[in-house]
């Protein structure tokens, strides 16, 4: 989970943050200081809360032979990648039209610091 915790913007990091926090009541200076040290002891609760949310929004299953798709840029700045759900080879050429439809799960990017970062912010309105 830390890893794709890591892959979050920082937008998205601290609004999972502040949710978190405030839902669990805990004081949000606490929340920072585990956001910047690893050992500190809430972060095991803050990364299942993390990954809580996410097979909230994303069952186990569908998460499980993900594909990438090209990846469309916006700007710069932002991008979206689709995730194909199903991909069981290396190498898959989908038909065209109608019948080249696939469920999957698009990802809004942010560049960050020159990485990619996942971008969440629609996460504040999510209700646990």
């Amino acid at each position: 989970m830390r890893t794709a915790w890591n892959m979050l913007s920082r937008e998205s990091q601290g609004v999972r943050q502040g949710v978190w926090a405030t839902q669990k009541s805990i004081d949000l200076q606490m929340v920072y200081q585990a956001a910047h040290n690893p050992d500190h002891p809430i972060v095991p609760l803050m990364m299942n809360d993390f990954r809580d949310t996410v097979l909230k929004s994303w069952p186990l299953e569908d998460l499980t032979d993900l594909g990438v798709a090209p990846t469309s840029y916006i700007d710069d700045y932002r991008a979206f990648a689709f995730l194909p759900f199903g991909m069981t080879h290396d190498q898959q050429v989908m038909p065209s039209g109608a019948g080249g439809m696939m469920n999957g799960i698009i990802i809004p990017m942010l560049l960050e610091d020159g990485e990619w970062k996942v971008d969440l912010p629609g996460w504040r309105f999510a209700h646990q």
